[in-house]
Order: C-alpha cells, then sequence, then structure tokens
C-alpha cells in the first residue's frame, strides 16, 4: 500500500522520469550504474518541478494574483516540517548506526568530499567495494529515515534549500 500513495502523490514525477530515460535510451549502454542512474534523473526531475512551482508562486504574489498567506493560513512547508538542525541530527544518528568502514567511506564521499576512486586508493580497496559500501549506506540511512516517520522528499527538499 506505501508503494501505491508513493505512485499515487508523485506519479506524474515518475512518468516524466521515465519518458525521460526512454527518450535517451540509447545512453543506457553506456551507464555503468543504471539504478543510481535512474535516481538521479527522478531526483532531479522532482526538484525541477519543486522550484517551478516556487518561482511560479513568487511571481504570482509578485504580480499581485496570489497574496502572501497569513501564519495561520500558510500549510507547512517542507522547511516547517523539518528544520536543519533536525535534519542533520537524523543523518547523523543514522550514519552512527551504520559499520565502521561503511561511517569511514560516507564520511570521506559526503563530508570531505571524495570520488569513489580516491577513497578506494586512501583506504587500499578497489573501487566497486567503495561504491557498493557507499551504496549500502545510503540505503541504511534512507530506511533509517522512513523508519523514524518522515518523508524523504520533504527532508531532500529542505537540504536543497539549505545547501
Amino acid at each position: 500500500m506505501e508503494g501505491y500513495a508513493l505512485c499515487k502523490r508523485y506519479g506524474r514525477y515518475y512518468q516524466e522520469t521515465f519518458i525521460k530515460l526512454w527518450l535517451h535510451r540509447d545512453k543506457l549502454g553506456i551507464i555503468e550504474n543504471l539504478g543510481g542512474y535512474i535516481y538521479r534523473t527522478a531526483a532531479r526531475t522532482t526538484l525541477n518541478h519543486l522550484r517551478a512551482a516556487l518561482n511560479r508562486d513568487k511571481k504570482m504574489i509578485e504580480l499581485g494574483l496570489l497574496s502572501r498567506p497569513s501564519a495561520e493560513q500558510s500549510a507547512p512547508t517542507p522547511l516547517d516540517l523539518v528544520s536543519a538542525n533536525k535534519v542533520r541530527e537524523l543523518i547523523r544518528t543514522a550514519v552512527d548506526q551504520l559499520t565502521p568502514q561503511q561511517q569511514k567511506i560516507y564520511s570521506l564521499n559526503r563530508e570531505v568530499g571524495l570520488k569513489p576512486a580516491a577513497i578506494a586508493a586512501e583506504l587500499n580497496l578497489s573501487v566497486s567495494t567503495v561504491k557498493n559500501h557507499l551504496s549500502d549506506a545510503l540505503k541504511q540511512i534512507g530506511a533509517y529515515i522512513i523508519r523514524s516517520g518522515y518523508d524523504l522528499s520533504a527532508i531532500f527538499y529542505a537540504l536543497i534549500l539549505l545547501s
């Protein structure tokens, strides 16, 4: 049921993602990580729609076609639902539950900014091992966030606005 609800809510984004994949299907043969490619395409599609909605609302407010909602009228935004500190705390707690090797690889990638090849060289691991550890870590972090009762799209949106 959870998957159906997500498809119903974000169906147009999923549909647009797969249309983009179909239009660029000639590139699919050279992509090493198809799952990552699909995820990145879906994330960018969703982000583009969120940005367009924000810009549309700003322009309508500037033109006087839409009034700025008062505090008691406005629906909570993703930033209202998930504060920056709560997001960081939630991710930090999830990272603390990873294996030591996953924590080290995650930290080098997300906090230091190293690419998997550089991490592999530094830790004397294969690049595929680093990619696997990083992928598993991200899956576990996402699962932790969902188990904690948060909507990943709201957290993703909040992190994009804060960066």
